[in-house]
């Protein structure tokens, strides 16, 4: 599933590969969740309108598991539900959650509450991504760690590191870091409900050293950033345009009071 070139094409294939794969768990989940008795309760926790937290919930919700779920978007300011905050459980996972959960409800996971962060520790917070291309980075990450009530914030369990290629682009390198967050979320999926598992003993068998570089950034910052003014060097110039230029979200030049958008 690792999308290994960065260009348009291949992120429009790789949606289409998505797509298949939803319709294709949204069939097994019927005939699968009708055969088995839900034992394993967990909470689950994704980004609305996200093709693979909704793949990561069907993945669940096949297993016959007892699954509640909720998604949320940046900038969503309806807070959680009061069905979740009620809830109890064995695990809370979560995979691009918007939401800060509370200690209360955190302490409700019975086993674990765990959050794949999908960058290394040295980018907690937001705007991963852009800082690692910003930075001349060559390789990235996904880190999975407890949840505590600050975010990225949780002793880190594993970090799965792999290469940044030269061709990366921003939305390439988000793409592909939405990939393997999702992949090392069904990993861990299938070890946490294998037979005889034991979450101690899990722990214990992946001491890394691993340590959050400081505190969660901001998207702000990024906003920031991608605001340019005309003394700019050439050579700031494409390190800004590389990490945070989108057609979206275009590089701006602030000039005499006036915004202009940098095109493609």
């Amino acid at each position: 599933m690792i999308l290994t070139v960065g260009d348009g094409d291949k992120l429009a294939k790789s949606e289409e590969r998505l797509q298949s794969a939803r319709r294709l768990a949204r069939k097994q989940t019927g005939k699968t969740s009708e055969m088995r008795t839900p034992k394993t309760k967990i909470l689950f926790l994704g980004e609305r309108e996200d093709a693979f937290s909704m793949m990561a919930h069907e993945q669940l919700v096949s297993r016959g598991l007892g699954v509640q779920a909720e998604f949320s978007s940046r900038g969503d300011g309806n807070g959680i539900s009061q069905e979740v905050m009620e809830w109890n459980g064995d695990y809370i996972l979560s995979l691009r959650c918007y939401h800060l959960l509370p200690q209360e409800l955190l302490d409700r996971a019975r086993i674990a509450a765990l959050n794949f962060h999908p960058a290394p520790p040295e980018y907690p917070g937001s705007g991963s991504c852009n800082w690692a291309l910003y930075n001349g980075d060559t390789e990235f990450g996904v880190t999975l760690h407890h949840m505590n009530a600050r975010i990225d914030a949780g002793d880190i369990i594993e970090v799965r590191r792999y290469p940044i290629l030269p061709e990366d682009t921003l939305d390439t390198l988000v793409q592909r870091s939405r990939e393997h967050a999702y992949d090392f979320f069904v990993e861990t999926v299938e070890r946490l409900l294998s037979d005889n598992f034991d979450f101690e003993t899990y722990l214990e068998s992946r001491p890394n050293g691993e340590r959050w570089a400081g505190k969660a950034q901001k998207i702000s910052a990024i906003d920031r950033l991608q605001t340019i003014t005309p003394t700019i060097s050439q050579e700031e110039l494409e390190r800004i345009v590389r990490a945070t230029h989108t057609e979206k979200f275009p590089v701006r030049l602030r000039l005499h009071g006036r915004l202009f958008r940098l095109e493609n």
